[in-house]
C-alpha cells in the first residue's frame, strides 16, 4: 500500500513536471505579437535581451508633457504582454531609444565629425552618447565645447556647467566657459575658468586665450608669460604672435619683435601690415627684412598703391638710418604719393632716436627724413579740411 502511495506521488510529479514543460514549450513557442500592444503606440519593437520572458518589447505613446515620450517595457507571458517599467523621455530621443547603435558608436560619430570640422553633427551624436550615459562629465564637457563652436553660449554654458557638477576638474568645461565669459568681457570669471584649465591641462589654445584676458586685466607680466609659454607650446594663432611682438617693442627689444612680427606675417601674408610693422622695427634692430622677403612682399602688393607708399617710406627711412642720401627717393616719393594720404604713426621711430647712440649729426638726417614724411601728413589733412 506504502509502495502504491509513492508510485501515485512519482506519478504526480512527473506529469506536473511534464505539464510545466509543456507550458514553457508553449509559452516560448507563440510569444505575443507587437501589434497587440496598445493602439495609440507611435513606435514598436522587440528587445533581444536574455529572460524568462517569452519575448521582451518597449513601445512608445504620447505624453502629457509637451515634448516628451513615454516608454514601456513589455514581458511576454503564454501569448501576452504584460508591462514591466515604464519612463519619460524627450521626443527628440525617440530615435536613440529604438537604435541598435551604442555608446561607443556614438562617440565614433562624435570624433568623425570633429576631425571635419563639423560641430553640428558632433553635438548631435553627443547628445545620442549623453542619453546613453546622463552622468559622463567628459560627453557634457565635449558638448559644451562643440556648442561653443556653433555660436550657442547658453546650451554651451548648461552644457560645461553640468560637466564641471560631475567633474570639477573638467579641463574642457572651463576652457569653454572661459573663453564664454571672456566673450561677455566678463573678464575675471574668464581669468578663473582658464587659469584652471592652464593648470590642468595646458595647451597652446589655452595659453593664448589666458593671455589674451590677462592683457584685459593689465596683468601684463603674466600675459608675456603665457603668450611666450604659448609658442613654445606650438602655438600658430595670429594674435599671439603679434600681440608679444607688440609688446616687445613698446618694452623696446626690438629684435625679440621683429622675430615675432616676420613669423605672424608668415602666418597671415595675406595682412600687409603685418610685414609693415615688421620692417618698421627692424629697422631699429640689428636684422632687416631679407631681399627676397621684400621682393615677395612687392610681387604680392604691387598694385595697392596705399600699401606700397607705406613701403616705400619704409625703404626711405631705411636708408636714412643707414646715414644714406634721401633727397632724390623723397621728391619720387611725393610725386607718386602727392594726393594720397598717410596714415602712420612715428612715435616709436622718436623713442628709439632719444636713446639710439648714434651722434646727433646722424640723429638729425633721421628726423629729417621723418618730418618729411609728418609734413606730408599736415598738408594733406589741411587741403582736405571742410571748407578749406
Amino acid at each position: 500500500m506504502q509502495r502504491f502511495t509513492l508510485n501515485k506521488k512519482k506519478i504526480a510529479a512527473i506529469l506536473i513536471l511534464l505539464f510545466l514543460v509543456s507550458l514553457f514549450a508553449l509559452h516560448n513557442t507563440f510569444p505575443p505579437e507587437l501589434g497587440t500592444l496598445e493602439a495609440d503606440a507611435i513606435k514598436a519593437a522587440y528587445l533581444e535581451e536574455e529572460t524568462l520572458c517569452s519575448s521582451k518589447a518597449k513601445a512608445a505613446y504620447p505624453s502629457s508633457e509637451k515634448d516628451m515620450l513615454r516608454i514601456k517595457t513589455y514581458c511576454g507571458i503564454l501569448g501576452r504582454w504584460q508591462e514591466c517599467s515604464t519612463k519619460e523621455i524627450p521626443l527628440k530621443h525617440l530615435e536613440t531609444e529604438f537604435s541598435s547603435l551604442q555608446l561607443c558608436d556614438y562617440l565614433a560619430q562624435a570624433d568623425t565629425a570633429m576631425a571635419d570640422k563639423n560641430n553640428s553633427a558632433a553635438a548631435t551624436a553627443l547628445e545620442k552618447a549623453l542619453y546613453l550615459d546622463p552622468k559622463n562629465d567628459e560627453l557634457h564637457a565635449r558638448l559644451g565645447s562643440s556648442l561653443y563652436a556653433q555660436k550657442d553660449k547658453d546650451q554651451a554654458r548648461r552644457s560645461s556647467l553640468n560637466a564641471l557638477q560631475l567633474n570639477p576638474d573638467s579641463a574642457q568645461a572651463h576652457m569653454t566657459l572661459g573663453l564664454i565669459y571672456a566673450e561677455e568681457k566678463n573678464y575675471e570669471e574668464a581669468w578663473a575658468h582658464l587659469t584652471k584649465n592652464v593648470r590642468l591641462q595646458p595647451s597652446a589654445a589655452s595659453l593664448g586665450a589666458l593671455a589674451q584676458t590677462e592683457l584685459r586685466l593689465g596683468k601684463r607680466e603674466e600675459a608675456i608669460d603665457h603668450l611666450q609659454r604659448s609658442i613654445d607650446a606650438g602655438s600658430r594663432e595670429l594674435f599671439v604672435f603679434a600681440q608679444l611682438g607688440a609688446i616687445y617693442w613698446e618694452k623696446k627689444s626690438y629684435a625679440n619683435a621683429a622675430a615675432l612680427l616676420r613669423e605672424a606675417y608668415a602666418i597671415a601674408p595675406e595682412n600687409s601690415s603685418l610685414f609693415l610693422n615688421y620692417y618698421e622695427v627692424s629697422l631699429l634692430s640689428p636684422t632687416l627684412p631679407s631681399l627676397e622677403e621684400k621682393k615677395a612682399f612687392v610681387e604680392a602688393f604691387k598694385t595697392d598703391k596705399k600699401v606700397m607708399m607705406l613701403y616705400e617710406m619704409l625703404e626711405i627711412l631705411e636708408l636714412s638710418i643707414a646715414q644714406k642720401e634721401v633727397r632724390t627717393s623723397l621728391d619720387k616719393w611725393e610725386r607718386n604719393y602727392a594726393e594720397k594720404k598717410l596714415d602712420w604713426s612715428f612715435s616709436q621711430l622718436f623713442e628709439w632716436l632719444d636713446s639710439a647712440s648714434i651722434s646727433d649729426d646722424a640723429k638729425q638726417h633721421i628726423k629729417k627724413s621723418i618730418g618729411f614724411f609728418i609734413g606730408h601728413q599736415q598738408i594733406y589733412n589741411l587741403k582736405h579740411q571742410k571748407g578749406f
